[in-house]
């Protein structure tokens, strides 16, 4: 993938899909970056979920927030701007958003010039809206490379793959089937059309073969064999940037948390996380 610069500033934008699941890796990919001399970075953000990527985001000279508007759409409630806000009978509002935002993105790449665009599963129109603009795009898979690879194996198939076939291994998939049996009817959803609109495989082939090249959060030494499918499936440039672990919190512990922490002997608190869309109400 050449780039072609008349300085040695390196303008990337960050537009990732408005789910924390999704944000949360953009996140930790600009801050890695970041930390390279002459990369420069503008990170797209619903208005709404400003704040929130403040506080997970390296501040410094070379990056900054472009809060960008989502536009009304009938039944999402307003304010509502990632899937941690919505309910379920709402989420799926959020892609139409996300489509009916095409004019605003558009007039900013134009003004913002970067010379690559970090992108979402589920921003299909942005790669030709790049190109003609004369900017490159890569789709940033924040999946494992086991999930991509298992989803990109059904990529030149004509119909959906039925209940029964998912339960199996497609051939030439590298081990076992990734997904248990009492999982195989949730992983159907990716093929469901929601409000007319494409079907989440739909919008990640499409992103997939448009854009100039996919990233995804894996290594080699994780999970070769599924990457190396991957490569073969979609037939152009997989790029690599590892876990993207954050790095260790160097502050002092919230105090709430320090005074409750306290209460307890060394070592005997477990951690359980629920995910980034999981808020308890206890």
């Amino acid at each position: 993938m050449k780039i072609d610069r008349n300085n040695n500033e390196l303008h990337l934008v960050m537009f990732p899909f408005l789910a924390f699941g999704h944000i949360s890796p953009f996140v930790q990919l600009s801050n890695k970056l970041s930390t390279y001399s002459g990369v420069r970075i503008s990170f797209l953000a619903a208005s709404a979920n400003v704040h929130r990527i403040e506080t997970m985001l390296n501040r410094n000279a070379a990056t900054k927030i472009i809060p960008i508007t989502l536009p009304h759409v009938d039944g999402l409630p307003e304010g509502v701007e990632n899937t941690a806000d919505a309910s379920p009978e709402t989420v799926e509002l959020l892609k139409v958003a996300l489509d009916l935002m095409q004019p605003e993105i558009k007039n900013l790449l134009s003004d913002l010039k970067p010379d690559i665009v970090f992108f979402d599963f589920a921003q299909t129109w942005l790669p030709p809206m790049a190109a003609g603009l004369g900017i490159k795009t890569i789709c940033f898979s924040v999946f494992m490379a086991v999930a991509t690879a298992f989803i990109a194996a059904w990529f030149t198939r004509d119909v959906p793959p039925t209940l029964e076939q998912v339960t199996k291994p497609p051939p030439g998939f590298p081990g076992r089937n990734p997904l248990r049996a009492f999982e195989a009817p949730d992983f159907l959803y990716v093929y469901q059309s929601f409000h007319g609109n494409p079907s989440v495989f739909d919008r990640l082939t499409k992103c997939y073969n448009d854009s100039d090249a996919v990233l995804i959060k894996s290594s080699k030494e994780m999970e070769g064999p599924y990457i190396n499918y991957i490569t073969k499936q979609i037939k152009k440039p997989v790029l690599l940037i590892g876990p993207l672990v954050p790095e260790p919190h160097s502050g002092e512990l919230d105090r709430n948390w320090n005074d409750w922490l306290t209460n307890f002997p060394p070592k005997s608190v477990i951690y359980f996380s629920f995910g980034s869309e999981t808020f308890l109400s206890c």
